[in-house]
C-alpha cells in the first residue's frame, strides 16, 4: 500500500495536476477569506468554509479521476492488483494519495484563524470544529468520487459523471423538501429511475428478460407501496435523504459543535465506497482477470 501511495503521489506532483489543485484550493481559500473576513472585518471563518465546501464538488473529481483512471487506461491495473498488496492496498493507496492533495491546503487553512485574530476575537473552538467538519466532508466526498472514477477508463468521462453526481448530492436537501411536499413526483421519479436501470441492464447484458426483472420488480413493489404505504414517500424516504445529505450535515460543524451522527455518516460513506470499489471492480476488469 505504501508503494502504491508513493507511486500515485509521484504521478500527481511529478506533473502539474497536484500542484495546480493545491494552488487552486489555496487561491480560492484566500479569496473567500478575503470576501467574508478581511473586507467585512469579521473573524468568523465558517462563511468561507461553507463556500469552499460548495467548490469541493468541482475540484475533488480531478485527483480521484487522475488516480483511478490512469491505470485502467494504460492496462496496468490488473498487474497492480496482482501484487501482494492486492485490491485493498491499491485502492487505499490511491485514495490516500488523492486525499493528500486535499489535506495540504486544508492544513494550511488551519493558520487562517490565527491570522484573523488581528481583526477581532476569534472563537477558536468554532473555527477549528468547522475546519474539522470541512475535512471530514472532503474525505467522504473524495471516497464517493474515487468509487465513481473507478468505473471508467477515460479521465474526462469520470470527471463529468462525478460532477453530475456531486450536484445531485449537494441538492439532496432541496430534493428532500420537494419529495416531502409532493409524494406523487417522488413516486414518478423513482419509477423513471427503475425503468431506466432496467432498460440499461437489458441492453448491456443483451438479455431483455434480465432488464425486465431488474426494472420491473422494483416498479411493481414501489407502486404497491405508493398506494398502500403513503408514509413511505411522504416521510420515510425524505427522512433518509435528509440523513444522507453530506453537504447539509456540514452545517452542524459550522455551528460550533461536533455532530456525531454526521461523523458516523462520513465514516460510513468512506468505508462503503472503499468496499464497493474493492469488491466490485469494473466488469471488463473481472473478465480480463478470469482469462488470465
Amino acid at each position: 500500500m505504501t508503494a502504491i501511495y508513493r507511486r500515485e503521489l509521484r504521478g500527481m506532483f511529478g506533473g502539474m495536476m497536484g500542484w495546480i489543485l493545491v494552488a487552486l484550493w489555496l487561491l480560492l481559500g484566500g479569496w473567500h477569506t478575503m470576501r467574508f473576513n478581511l473586507l467585512a472585518y469579521s473573524s468568523d471563518l465558517t462563511g468561507a468554509l461553507e463556500e469552499l465546501a460548495l467548490l469541493m464538488i468541482f475540484l475533488m473529481p480531478f485527483p480521484a479521476a487522475h488516480c483511478f483512471t490512469r491505470d485502467q487506461a494504460n492496462g496496468t491495473l490488473l498487474w497492480l492488483r496482482s501484487l501482494p498488496a492486492g485490491g485493498v492496498g491499491v485502492t487505499v493507496g490511491k485514495y490516500l494519495a488523492a486525499l493528500t492533495v486535499f489535506a495540504i491546503p486544508t492544513a494550511l487553512y488551519g493558520l487562517f484563524p490565527l491570522l484573523l485574530a488581528n481583526y477581532g476575537t476569534v472563537s477558536y473552538g468554532t473555527a477549528y470544529t468547522a475546519l474539522l467538519g470541512y475535512f471530514l466532508l472532503g474525505t467522504a466526498w473524495l471516497a464517493i468520487c474515487c468509487f465513481a472514477a473507478s468505473r471508467f477508463r477515460r479521465f474526462w468521462v469520470a470527471v463529468l459523471v462525478t460532477l453530475l453526481l456531486g450536484v445531485a448530492v449537494y441538492f439532496l436537501d432541496l430534493i428532500q423538501m420537494v419529495f416531502s411536499a409532493l409524494p406523487l413526483i417522488e413516486w414518478l421519479i423513482v419509477l423513471a429511475i427503475c425503468a431506466t436501470v432496467g432498460i440499461l441492464t437489458g441492453i448491456r447484458r443483451k438479455n431483455p428478460l434480465s432488464g425486465v426483472l431488474t426494472g420491473g420488480i422494483p416498479v411493481v413493489v414501489l407502486t404497491v407501496c405508493y398506494f398502500a404505504l403513503r408514509r413511505l414517500y411522504s416521510q420515510w424516504i425524505p427522512a433518509v435523504l435528509e440523513f444522507l445529505s453530506l453537504f447539509g450535515r456540514f452545517g452542524g460543524f459550522c455551528s460550533g459543535y461536533f455532530d456525531l451522527s454526521a461523523f458516523t455518516l462520513y465514516v460510513g460513506v468512506i468505508f462503503l465506497s472503499g468496499f464497493f470499489a474493492i469488491r466490485y471492480p469494473r466488469s471488463d476488469f473481472r473478465k480480463e482477470g478470469k482469462k488470465q
